[in-house]
């Protein structure tokens, strides 16, 4: 009689993973300068996310329009929204500034304006289970 042949797999046996961490998988940075018509929805569009492990770090590079009103808004009642207000520095150094203050795996950020800064409800979904930091560009 011949042995039973196994079938492929099934000496496989499940792998414990360790448990997720409390910070944030995915850290979305944002560097702004007088674009305060256009922060609700950018912020939105991050908050609206179907993944819920991330922080949103957004350097105010001195805005002199309502930019630090709805910054400070957004951060009051949105526990995930840091935010960092410096004097006017230009947009390579807000975004040093916010990666600095940031505590994610992996990163997303803008390299454009804040217009283009709108993700889709499911791009922080994709990028959750990444297991090392990397640098990741949105452009909406």
């Amino acid at each position: 009689m011949k042995p039973k042949k196994k079938s492929w797999g099934e000496h496989l046996k499940p792998l414990a993973l360790p448990s997720q961490p409390n910070s944030p998988l995915v850290s979305v940075l944002v560097a702004n300068y007088n674009y305060g018509r256009f922060l609700g929805q950018a912020l939105e569009s991050v908050l609206n996310q179907t993944c819920q492990k991330f922080e949103i770090v957004v350097c105010d590079d001195g805005s002199t329009d309502e930019s630090r009103d709805i910054l400070t808004v957004y951060a009051r009642k949105y526990g995930q929204l840091k935010v960092l207000f410096q004097d006017n520095q230009g947009q390579s150094e807000a975004i040093l500034a916010a990666f600095r203050a940031s505590c994610g795996r992996s990163f997303v950020f803008s390299t454009r304006t804040i217009p283009s800064c709108r993700l889709n409800s499911r791009n922080l979904s994709r990028l959750s289970c990444m297991r090392q930091k990397q640098a990741l560009q949105f452009t909406g």
